[in-house]
Order: structure tokens, then C-alpha cells, then sequence
């Protein structure tokens, strides 16, 4: 999964696609967490922050901000600092 998002974004020339791509993942992302599908967020999270994408600058300058925030919202979550202390929380919250 982490490497068909990189591919994905990365395959589109154009870089509205390349933002509509983007956006698309964060908002399956998003819907992943509220399905408690952390396997999948993960993988998804892995594909947009990996070096071919993050790279993208003039990509990443189109994203909207709300998307960003929802990006970061969602790194914070499964996030690794303190053995993954968030993700934990909300796994025993659920």
C-alpha cells in the first residue's frame, strides 16, 4: 500500500493532479482512522511522507491547509515517539 500511494503521486504529471492525488489519500487516511483501520493509515502515511513524495515542494505548496492539518492530526496519532503512546490512548479508548 505505501508504495502504490508514492506511486500514485508520483505518477501524475501534472501537479493539480498530483494535489487532487494528495488530497484524495488523506481524506481515505481519514476515513481509515474513524473505521479503526490503523494497518491501512499507517501504510497510507508511510506512502505520502516517503522521499519521492515528501520531496515535491511546488506539490506540497497547493495542498490546502485543512488538508495539511488532517495530515498532521494523523501523523500525530501513529506517531512513534514514547512507543507510540498516542496510538496506544486510542486504542485502549476504543
Amino acid at each position: 500500500m505505501t508504495n502504490y500511494v508514492s506511486y500514485k503521486v508520483v505518477k501524475q504529471t501534472d501537479v493539480k493532479k498530483r494535489v487532487r492525488v494528495i488530497n484524495y489519500f488523506i481524506s481515505v487516511a481519514l476515513h481509515c482512522q474513524k473505521l479503526c483501520n490503523f494497518a491501512t493509515l499507517t501504510a497510507i502515511l508511510s506512502g505520502l511522507y516517503s522521499s519521492p513524495v515528501y520531496r515535491l515542494k511546488k506539490t506540497w505548496n497547493e495542498v490546502s491547509n485543512e488538508s495539511k492539518e488532517i495530515l498532521q492530526k494523523l501523523d500525530h496519532l501513529m506517531d512513534s515517539k514514547k512507543n507510540f503512546l498516542n496510538y496506544r490512548m486510542c486504542l485502549k479508548a476504543i
